[in-house]
């Protein structure tokens, strides 16, 4: 039976070197209904069908509209496809993916996730639908083959090395985080701590103290998830991982919204709350919503008017006013989204009928 792939993600490693100590990484989700390509680059911008955008510019992007949504909740870019029941959180701090599929994807989804069925004992099945025990050729089955294999090569972390990430990965052990027993599986976090702390250690030139303040972060966002209501508020003071955030924002180790509530999305339910979700970094303090890089009251949200007097007289959105006389046609505003392409441009003619052109409509006045 042929395969037909609605989306693929990739987290694809670039600019490894046989003398390179660290990969920069990115992650590419192919929709391929909507023949979109969208990826997340190591800057934490986002190149979208070739062009590059801040996650604000995409979010009002038309055609990446129509296949996803994207927010960025602290330190964390969180990807929903719309129209294929599957969400992709990428995590800066600590270089963390996570994929979740709707459960209509049962039996119809695998990769290195392994193969969702609810059974994990088959989780190692290549792309022939044979099962292996070896986790290498599991592991190197699914390499993406439009990569020539000649540019992969395995990192490999020095003993040394792994014996200082061994040793900051069980700072979890703390008293302070004697609560969290029950919520995370400690074994299995010190297991995948050491591989990502390798990569820390060697990526900053071995400073223990931020690679241990990500380690922690990390566990804490896990714990928080399954128990929200647990105390931690000093651990960040204990161990010396204290973050200051400019004013007036403030510091959350658990968000749990799937966006920072703003004056453009306050209408609706546009950031939803995430039960299960933890997303670490700064925001607007409690009664307060984003209006750009501020942050203030409901009641201060309001439409932004240009405004024309008479023949000469201007107010721009920004309150600033001058006064300009012309006798042509003068472009009033458009959007700057896209590269050489507006989604609507409002002109002004100098004429005894004059009119508005939006888009492709015209009104009179």
């Amino acid at each position: 039976m042929k395969s037909i792939f609605y989306f693929k993600i990739h987290p694809v490693q670039q600019n490894c070197t046989k003398e390179s100590k660290v990969c920069k990484k990115e992650l590419t989700i192919r929709d391929k209904d909507a023949d979109a390509v969208l990826t997340i680059l190591p800057t934490m911008k986002l190149r979208f069908n070739g062009f590059i955008y801040t996650v604000r510019q995409l979010q009002k992007a038309p055609l990446a509209k129509e296949s996803f949504i994207i927010s960025q909740p602290g330190s964390t870019i969180l990807i929903v496809a719309k129209n294929h029941g599957f969400w992709v959180s990428y995590d800066e701090n600590n270089s963390e993916i996570k994929v979740g599929v709707s459960a209509r994807f049962k039996k119809t989804v695998d990769g290195l996730c392994g193969y969702y069925n609810g059974y994990n004992k088959d989780d190692k099945r290549m792309p022939d639908g044979n099962l292996t025990d070896n986790t290498r050729i599991f592991g190197d089955s699914w390499y993406d083959k439009s990569v020539p294999k000649e540019e992969c090569y395995q990192q490999v972390c020095p003993r040394s090395v792994q014996a200082k990430a061994l040793k900051l990965c069980n700072a979890i052990k703390h008293p302070n985080f004697l609560a969290c027993d029950k919520a995370v599986n400690y074994k299995q976090f010190v297991s995948k701590c050491i591989e990502s702390t390798c990569e820390c250690l060697q990526q900053n030139g071995g400073n223990e103290k931020s690679c241990k303040c990500n380690i922690l972060q990390g566990f804490v966002k896990q714990c928080l998830a399954v128990k929200p209501n647990v105390k931690l508020d000093t651990w960040r003071a204990v161990h010396n991982c204290e973050i200051s955030c400019p004013a007036p924002l403030v510091h959350s180790d658990c968000f749990k919204r799937r966006c920072e509530p703003s004056c453009e999305n306050i209408n609706g339910d546009g950031c939803p709350v995430l039960p299960d979700a933890c997303f670490t970094g700064c925001y607007c303090p409690e009664g307060t919503v984003r209006k750009g890089d501020d942050c203030v009251p409901v009641t201060e949200c309001k439409d932004c008017v240009c405004d024309s007097y008479g023949k000469s007289k201007y107010f721009t959105y920004d309150r600033q006013n001058f006064t300009f006389n012309g006798n042509c046609t003068y472009l009033l505003s458009r959007d700057i989204i896209l590269p050489g392409v507006h989604t609507f441009q409002t002109h002004g003619l100098s004429c005894q009928d004059s009119w508005l052109e939006v888009g492709s409509f015209r009104l009179t006045i």
